[in-house]
C-alpha cells in the first residue's frame, strides 16, 4: 500500500466574466473546454462566475442572429463583447 502525503491542488478560484453585446443579446450558454455547458438565458450585460479557462459562448441577437465565439477567462477583468448591429451615428443624430 502506498500513501502519499501530497495534498491535492485546490480547484481554481472562480472569477466574474463580463459579457456584453451591441445593441443587446441573450447569452444562451457558456461551454467550457471540457464540454460542460452552463445554461444562462439572460440578456446582456451579464456577469457570470466561472473558473479561469477557455470557453465558447453562444448568444442570440435582437433579430434572432446566432453567434458562437471563443473567449478566455483569466481574472475578474475578463470580458467578451459581441456586436450584432453597429451603431448608426448618423441615424441617431438625425432623429433629434
Amino acid at each position: 500500500i502506498y500513501v502519499s502525503n501530497r495534498k491535492q491542488a485546490p480547484p481554481p478560484q472562480k472569477v466574474y466574466a463580463s459579457i456584453s453585446a451591441l445593441p443587446w443579446g441573450t447569452v444562451d450558454e457558456v461551454v467550457g473546454a471540457d464540454g460542460k455547458a452552463v445554461s444562462v438565458g439572460k440578456r446582456t450585460p451579464v456577469a457570470i462566475l466561472l473558473p479561469p479557462g477557455q470557453y465558447t459562448i453562444r448568444m442570440t441577437g435582437p433579430k434572432g442572429q446566432k453567434r458562437s465565439d471563443q473567449f478566455i477567462v483569466i481574472n475578474n477583468q475578463s470580458s467578451y463583447h459581441a456586436t450584432f448591429e453597429p451603431i448608426d451615428v448618423e441615424k441617431l443624430l438625425n432623429a433629434y
